[in-house]
């Protein structure tokens, strides 16, 4: 019985390293680690019990300062065929297919905008105007970020000013996965026929 507890512990650990999501490999580790820290209780092994209370609190630390932190968000107009969001499209097109199959670079996309995490890139939102509407073609957040609320910020928290000042005050998606119908539905969406719209 000793020995599975162990083993349970090494198992989250492990499966922490296959995580590429921050807050949920935190949290994956923390459970890990709380339980190898009980285990290391148990049969009296105080390096690893001592070890594992260690990463429990560098991890607690860092969960805290994720969720209280105010981050610098920010969404800078690019050119829709510039070299570097290219590049950044080119580099993260598998992951981008997980969740929008549908998008490739040959869309008519005539709006770009890249996602800014303290000052480091984090996603992109492409899309094709229409009126005073925004019809998204992509909207892709890099997987370290995607809890970093960036989100919230754009639709929630006047994020979204310069699409506003850019005289698009509606923004309209399709959703090709569950994951991406989920993430339009949590973030204030409404379906209209086969898109989810969302006023600015």
């Amino acid at each position: 019985m000793v020995e599975l507890i162990g083993y349970a512990g090494s198992v989250l650990v492990v499966l922490s390293f296959t995580m590429r999501r921050i807050v949920p490999l935190r949290l994956v580790s923390v459970g890990g680690a709380i339980i190898t820290a009980v285990y290391g209780l148990m049969i009296h092994a105080w390096p690893v019990l001592i070890t594992n209370l260690i990463i429990v609190g560098i991890h607690a630390w860092h969960l805290y300062r994720e969720f209280t932190t105010s981050h610098e968000f920010g969404l800078v107009p690019v050119e829709p065929k510039s070299p570097f969001l290219s590049d950044f499209l080119s580099g993260h097109m598998p992951d981008i297919r997980k969740s929008q199959p549908d998008f490739t670079e040959n869309l008519p996309n005539d709006v770009a905008y890249v996602y800014m995490r303290d000052g480091m890139p984090a996603g992109a939102l492409l899309g094709s105007r229409q009126d005073d509407r925004l019809n998204v073609h992509l909207d892709y957040v890099l997987p370290a970020f995607r809890d970093s609320r960036l989100g919230r910020w754009l639709y929630e928290q006047g994020g979204s000013r310069p699409l506003r000042s850019a005289g698009l005050h509606e923004i309209a998606a399709r959703a090709a996965t569950d994951t991406h119908r989920r993430f339009l539905e949590s973030m204030g969406f409404t379906a209209d026929g086969d898109r989810y719209v969302r006023k600015l």
